[in-house]
């Protein structure tokens, strides 16, 4: 019975899978974030949530998919920022081991059924990308995207990550409630945007956390999210005392470390 013990220095910190169920193509069966590893992530291995990738296409309407172009996991060729949601949602994604066509990008509209119907006890941390740096033009997209997460009937359980500061900041305007984090290194140049845009924390690289930072961020009641462990020893070297969640591509390995199973 002993074995089976969550340890208590891991216990409270959630795991998200990355793009799902992970970009680690080694263990992952399915293209990260389609719908089929994003299940696979909630409803196979039960992690607490999952990070998904969301950006803007030239009609400023929302999609679930992580590169610029569509040729770098689908199908379909050209710049999402170019191209009209239309044109982009019947592309079908590579199969991780095979060059078969089977899941397809989906909207914001479907995430959000989706996360309604089926996933609303899970954590999603949205993590938008951005296509310009124009603040006039943030602060516009700041608006439709507030708009588009009023389609989501729970929202305790929703995050939005980007790694750009005025960007979330624009979102705050939109309602203090919303939590937001910062992706960036833990320095002191992210540790102090923080603090400036008044966010509710940050995610880092794990080998980019630096301790004191971390330590100051969890006593403000600030998320502290770390990613990009690939092996056991890249767990076992973290000092889990100052994170609150993180986010991983091989749900086996994070499982058996964090709740020992």
């Amino acid at each position: 019975m002993g074995c089976s013990e969550v340890p208590p220095e891991t216990s409270g910190i959630k795991i998200f899978g990355h793009g799902g169920a992970g970009f680690d193509i080694v263990n992952s069966v399915y293209a990260p974030n389609s719908v089929s590893s994003i299940a696979s992530a909630l409803d196979d291995y039960h992690l607490d949530g999952v990070e998904v990738d969301v950006q803007f296409t030239a009609d400023s309407l929302l999609i679930v998919y992580h590169d610029g172009f569509l040729e770098e996991s689908t199908q379909c060729k050209g710049k999402i920022s170019e191209i009209h949601s239309a044109d982009i949602l019947g592309c079908k994604y590579r199969k991780q081991f095979s060059n078969r066509y089977e899941d397809g990008i989906i909207s914001f509209d479907s995430l959000a059924i989706l996360i309604n119907d089926k996933w609303h006890n899970k954590y999603f941390s949205l993590n938008l990308k951005l296509h310009t740096s124009n603040l006039q033009e943030m602060r516009a997209y700041a608006k439709i995207y507030y708009q588009e997460l009023q389609k989501i009937n729970k929202r305790d359980n929703i995050r939005t990550e980007c790694n750009d500061a005025n960007f979330l900041l624009s979102l705050k305007t939109q309602s203090r409630n919303e939590t937001v984090l910062l992706i960036h290194n833990l320095d002191s140049v992210g540790y102090n945007d923080v603090f400036r845009f008044n966010l509710d924390g940050i995610v880092t690289p794990f080998n980019e956390v630096k301790v004191n930072l971390a330590k100051s961020l969890i006593s403000e009641s600030k998320y502290v999210v770390s990613y990009n462990q690939k092996f056991a020893k890249d767990y076992k070297s973290e000092n889990h005392n100052y994170i609150t969640s993180v986010q991983v591509d091989n749900p086996i390995l994070a499982l058996k470390y964090f709740r020992n199973k």
